[in-house]
């Protein structure tokens, strides 16, 4: 019996130590590191992504997506899988294009809006519209 207690005991010492010699490499590694680290500037938590509202066809072979240029304009884009290419681009610089979504394998449906105001209405609104994008027969 006392054996076994003198084992467990030193199984237990030898695990102290493993945990002591752990602790110790990641302290030394924390205190090796650089206190300052580069930050970003402040302008990239500012940037719009260069894709979003990605949407995929019911058949799997489309993708839809609006797509952000260097110039700062953005695109509603139809990109084949199957053929690897764009079959369809809208410019969307004069609406705001909010999303795009597949109604079909033939037809996207682009949602935008634009900020305005109607005679005899006090403000702005956010006027709100979809677009049907026939893009087999390139038709808006």
């Amino acid at each position: 019996m006392l054996h076994i207690r003198c084992h467990s005991i030193a199984t237990h010492h030898n695990y102290i130590r493993v945990c002591f010699i752990k602790l110790c490499f990641a302290l030394a590694s924390l205190l090796s590191t650089p206190a300052t680290m580069a930050r970003p500037p402040v302008e990239v938590y500012g940037q719009l992504p260069l894709t979003r509202s990605m949407s995929i066809s019911p058949g799997s072979q489309y993708l839809g997506y609006l797509s952000r240029r260097k110039d700062g304009n953005e695109v509603a884009i139809i990109f084949d899988r199957k053929e690897e290419r764009m079959v369809a681009g809208v410019g969307t610089r004069d609406i705001k294009a909010r999303s795009i979504a597949f109604a079909g394998e033939n037809y996207a449906i682009l949602q935008a809006s634009d900020t305005t105001s109607l005679l005899g209405f006090r403000g702005k609104f956010e006027f709100s519209a979809a677009f049907s994008l026939d893009f087999k027969n390139r038709k808006i």
